[in-house]
Formats: structure tokens, C-alpha cells, sequence
């Protein structure tokens, strides 16, 4: 089933060409279409501009900060899923600390990418083409690397807006 109506591009990113193919068929069975990438250099040499990333952690070093990282150095705003097969709690919670959409285990599960693909969109009431839209420009206005980078430039302007009174200079005669 097709999220809302609106057909997305899914950027599938692993080593595995087994696990690329039935990442694709599931996307295809939705109603998307997947692009399918044997590493990030591939990914970035083709450089979308829209859809979604589902990439396998461990193609980048650094797990999935690595991952958003790479991403955003090539200038690629895209929203991240990252895949594993057996990922440990410390791992799902750095990936979505680091601004990952989500962290799905491999095999993934076409109802469970499904309730994923459907739930941005659903919860803000837009497709998530306007999601993928509004994310890429607030991230290039905050001049924000990625998603954890914004969390922290918010967290540093409210250090700010909790000081009791503006500083002033004092003028000494």
C-alpha cells in the first residue's frame, strides 16, 4: 500500500546484492520505487535529491553518525533507515540520537517499512515529499551536517534565552 497516496523513492544502499534485491522487491510490492546502491560512493555519484535512504549500518565508519555524516558532506539531505541484522539497543538508540528516521532489522518486514514510510507523513498531516522538502531546508539554513547537529545548535540558543538578563557593557569613565 502506497503511504498516503504518494509513491516514494527509496534509496537502498548494502553490500549484499541478495539483501538489495528483496529490499527492492518489498519497496516494489508497496507501491514505491527503489533505486538500489552497492555502497555510498555509488549512492553519492548518483546524488538524489528526493526519497528516502535505507542503508545497512556498518557502510560507513562511525555506525549510523558515520552514515549521516558521509551523507551530508556529498550535500545529501535525504531522510536515513538504517538496516542490520542483529543491531543492539546502544546501536538503535545512537542511530536515532544521530537523526536516523529509524533502525529496521534485516530481514526487513513489509508491514513494518510500511507503518515506517506511512507515519512522517500521517503524523505532520503532509506528504512526505513535503517532509523530505521542509527537512532539507531547515537543515541547509541551520548550515546543520545532520540531524544531531541541529538538536544541538536548539540546545545552545535556549542556553542563551535562560540567562536571567541580556548582557550589557559597561561603560567605565
Amino acid at each position: 500500500m502506497v503511504a498516503m497516496g504518494h509513491r516514494l523513492t527509496l534509496h537502498i544502499v548494502d553490500r549484499d546484492s541478495r539483501a538489495r534485491a528483496e529490499e527492492a522487491r518489498i519497496a516494489f510490492a508497496l507501491g514505491h520505487h527503489a533505486e538500489v546502491y552497492a555502497d555510498l560512493g555509488e549512492l553519492v555519484q548518483h546524488h538524489p535529491r528526493e526519497g528516502i535512504v535505507i542503508a545497512r549500518d556498518g557502510l560507513a565508519a562511525g555506525g549510523a553518525l558515520g552514515l549521516l555524516s558521509d551523507l551530508s558532506r556529498a550535500g545529501i539531505w535525504l531522510p536515513l533507515i538504517v538496516v542490520a541484522e542483529a543491531p543492539d539497543i546502544g546501536e538503535v538508540v545512537a542511530a536515532i540520537k544521530a537523526g536516523a528516521l529509524e533502525f529496521l532489522q534485516l530481514p526487513l518486514e513489509r508491514e513494518r517499512l510500511d507503518r515506517v514510510l506511512a507515519s512522517v507523513a500521517r503524523e505532520l498531516s503532509i506528504s512526505p515529499r513535503t517532509v523530505e522538502i521542509h527537512r532539507a531546508n531547515m537543515m541547509e539554513k541551520l548550515g546543520a551536517g545532520h540531524a544531531a547537529d541541529a538538536v544541538r545548535l536548539r540546545m545552545e540558543a535556549r542556553l542563551g534565552d535562560d540567562s536571567p538578563m541580556p548582557r550589557r557593557q559597561i561603560a567605565t569613565g
